[in-house]
């Protein structure tokens, strides 16, 4: 690895490679001539593998920028943690060359240099040694490195008697405060109870401005949001390179043909993985320093202010804000819950490509139309969400959703579909008593203006 940089570029990864040997001695040596060339400056080519090794990285090129996050995707053994090892220089390439221009801080594994039998103060001067900062650095920034860690009086306790937890938020805050050129990261976005990874979310944001970052992860969620490119590793080698959904709809695929079974629609990035929501609606955060004047308002189709809403009528939502501060990328979500609070569904700008632009004076302004309720009677609560990426600038209750029946005869869950039905073959009386609202008549005109075949009944909703 070398040092002094061109403009803005950070990282530059050419042609690296790493294998290892069955052999343990084998490795050794290979391990003593990839130490001995490095220190003289060498670099090897990439060559063909011989006879008991073991390629996990091959042939890997890519270049990251200020400002940049590139996320490294792909199945287990793919060499993304080698990948990433070698980034952060705690593993030697064995061809090709890695050139850091600047400093290089690493989460790959957040406790590791951690002693349970020192206290949480003296950890903060060893991990951070270890990550080569000086003790006069250290010692500037001790207080607010401590007042980051929530600890409290538990800085001075041994870690031993520290949560898991707490380990991590000493290990994530002495990281933090190494200001690096280069940040690799390794499966540390879930750092943390929901507040402190929204905090810890924010300090990587603002880190972001100076500094390029690499992200290793199977969070496909924090993929999509927090990296502006993707590198899919299949054997070691990349597969694809581009835009973060089009990088895991390709992970995807390849998981797909892979398991050699019938491909089924892949979930919403970021989705649920099917965990009830809390009955309080999930967690709530409200950030004043990066977003205020937050107001929402349910409205009639008519625009007047809405007491309630029969299913299946127009309904529209209006909500405006400020952002203090700069986003890269603004989502707005508005999941709807049941009253067991269960999310049913949810409005959302990423689902429906929306990209709102906050105005020269950080005031967004956005109306969302849905032109036919399909929830069932009920009383449903609603959330504003508002993202820069991952991380929640706010979230809280905007209030209640009453909807009244409509014109279906019956209803059950909490959405209604739409649906036709038709009988093709035999004949289908109508139910006795009143027809339903949307049935055909025998002599009805269908949907495309022609009559019902003698025989065949349709029923819409």
């Amino acid at each position: 690895m070398t040092t002094g940089a061109p403009t803005k570029i950070v990282l530059d990864v050419d042609r690296v490679a790493k294998r290892y040997y069955r052999n343990p001695l084998s490795s050794q040596r290979q391990a003593s001539r990839v130490l001995f060339e490095a220190m003289l400056g060498r670099t090897r080519e990439n060559a063909n593998p011989q006879p008991g090794e073991i390629t996990v990285v091959r042939d890997v090129s890519f270049t990251l920028r200020r400002g940049e996050a590139i996320g490294i995707i792909g199945g287990n053994g793919a060499g993304k943690t080698t990948m990433l090892r070698m980034l952060a220089g705690h593993v030697l390439p064995d061809a090709g060359a890695i050139r850091v221009y600047g400093t290089t801080g690493s989460m790959i594994d957040l406790t590791s240099g951690i002693k349970d039998t020192m206290s949480g103060r003296a950890n903060i001067f060893l991990r951070s040694a270890i990550l080569g900062r000086r003790r006069k650095d250290v010692e500037a920034d001790l207080e607010e490195i401590i007042d980051y860690t929530e600890l409290g009086a538990a800085i001075d306790a041994p870690v031993a008697t520290y949560s898991s937890g707490m380990r991590m938020r000493l290990a994530f805050a002495t990281t933090m405060f190494m200001r690096p050129d280069v940040l690799l990261v390794d499966e540390v976005l879930s750092v943390g109870d929901f507040r402190f990874r929204q905090k810890c979310l924010e300090s990587i944001r603002m880190m972001r401005e100076n500094a390029g970052f690499v992200l290793v992860s199977h969070s496909m969620g924090d993929v999509s949001r927090f990296c502006d490119r993707v590198l899919v590793l299949k054997g070691g080698a990349v597969a694809f390179d581009g835009a973060p959904d089009d990088a895991i709809a390709f992970y995807y695929d390849q998981q797909d043909r892979a398991a050699k079974k019938p491909k089924l629609p892949a979930a919403p990035v970021g989705a649920a993985s099917g965990a009830a929501a809390r009955p309080r609606y999930g967690d709530y955060i409200e950030r004043r320093h990066l977003c205020d004047e937050v107001e929402a308002r349910w409205l009639s189709a008519e625009g007047e202010a809405l007491d309630g809403v029969r299913s299946g009528d127009r309904l529209r939502l209006r909500l405006s804000f400020r952002l203090l501060a700069p986003v890269r990328r603004l989502i707005v979500g508005v999941p709807i819950f049941g009253r067991d609070g269960e999310m049913v569904t949810a409005l959302s700008s990423e689902q429906a490509g929306f990209a709102a632009t906050p105005g020269a004076d950080g005031r967004v302004e956005i109306e969302i139309d849905v032109p036919e309720l399909r929830l069932t009677p009920g009383v449903y609560k609603a959330v504003l969400a508002l993202h820069d990426g991952p991380e929640y600038l706010y979230r809280q209750l905007i209030g209640e959703i009453t909807v009244v029946r409509g014109g279906l005869p019956k209803y059950w869950g909490s959405l209604v579909t739409p649906q036709r039905w038709s009988q093709t073959q035999g004949r289908v009386d109508a139910p006795t008593g009143a027809r339903p609202e949307g049935a055909a008549s025998d002599d009805a005109p269908d949907e495309t203006g022609g009559r019902a075949e003698a025989g065949e009944s349709v029923r819409e909703t």
